[in-house]
């Protein structure tokens, strides 16, 4: 009887597995580099769906104390010095709310925001303040390695462009052009207790939760967390502009930073003003190429 031989693999089939194998091998080595890959049984197989509680997957959980944040590859954000704008920086570690399994993209893909929202501040019962952010998440630029940066010529007309379109309601064409999830995925990550600072003032935040859910240009973001006490900010509504940096360290895991300012508004005329402002400063630092 003549055996049965497989039929051999087309061009296609040849290209996807080594294209795999490609990213499996590469993100092994930065693993290895960044002394996050302890052993062979680091990276479980993505066929793993549910990580047990002190399994693999927790293993590889790094805490934000062992986590070198990237807050001086962000420069101080042209909306900052725009008149009656509070400068502000946050580093912190996230992780996603829902371990998972899946390699998705190399370790070392780095991401850059860009946000623009509402922000409410209100006196907490248990002391503190409550922070609530609605807005929109941009991407504004994306390298392959955290060693990298995207030139500030590219990114200034992007999120002068960004801002726009956020004033007028309409789509932003460089957003709507990034590949990734599709519309409607939504996710959960925890941001690790840390500071925020407001020029040479800073106190700790606590409770960092953000969710968001894909839309074609952009991200809908909300975010929730406890401001301690010692903020300066006074309660109230407020406008959000800020440039996020996200290293990806494993699959579960982000090394953030984030600068930006906060525009206090009491009226949906002064949130008009200040998103015209803000956009004015990048219109400004994108002629200049700074």
């Amino acid at each position: 009887m003549a055996r049965c031989r497989p039929e051999p693999w087309s061009t296609e089939k040849r290209m996807a597995a080594m294209s795999f194998f490609t990213r499996f091998a590469r993100q092994q080595a930065l693993l290895e580099a960044r002394g996050l890959l302890c052993d062979a049984e680091a990276l479980p197989s993505p066929s793993t769906r549910h990580p047990r509680k002190g399994g693999k997957i927790e293993r590889e959980l790094l805490e934000p104390e062992n986590v070198a944040f990237p807050l001086t590859k962000v420069p101080p954000a042209p909306c900052s010095f725009v008149h009656g704008a509070v400068p502000f920086a946050f580093s912190a570690l996230k992780t996603k709310a829902a371990l998972t399994t899946g390699l998705g993209p190399m370790v070392g893909s780095t991401w850059l925001w860009f946000m623009v929202g509402d922000v409410d501040v209100t006196p907490s019962r248990s002391g503190g303040l409550d922070v609530h952010i609605a807005a929109s998440k941009f991407q504004a630029g994306w390298v392959s390695d955290p060693t990298m940066q995207v030139p500030t010529a590219e990114l200034r007309p992007r999120q002068e462009a960004m801002l726009q379109c956020v004033s007028d309601g309409t789509a932003s064409k460089y957003g709507a052009r990034r590949r990734g999830v599709p519309p409607g995925f939504s996710h959960q990550w925890r941001y690790s207790d840390s500071r925020w600072e407001c020029r040479d003032l800073s106190w700790g935040t606590s409770r960092c939760e953000w969710r968001e859910t894909k839309e074609v240009d952009r991200w809908d973001v909300t975010v929730s967390m406890r401001w301690g006490e010692g903020s300066t900010v006074v309660p109230g509504r407020y406008t959000i502009v800020g440039e996020q940096r996200a290293e990806k360290l494993n699959r579960n895991q982000y090394s953030t930073a984030m600068r930006g300012a906060l525009f206090y508004v009491s009226s949906e005329a002064e949130r008009v003003a200040a998103l015209q402002q803000a956009t004015a400063a990048y219109a400004r630092a994108a002629t200049l190429g700074v």
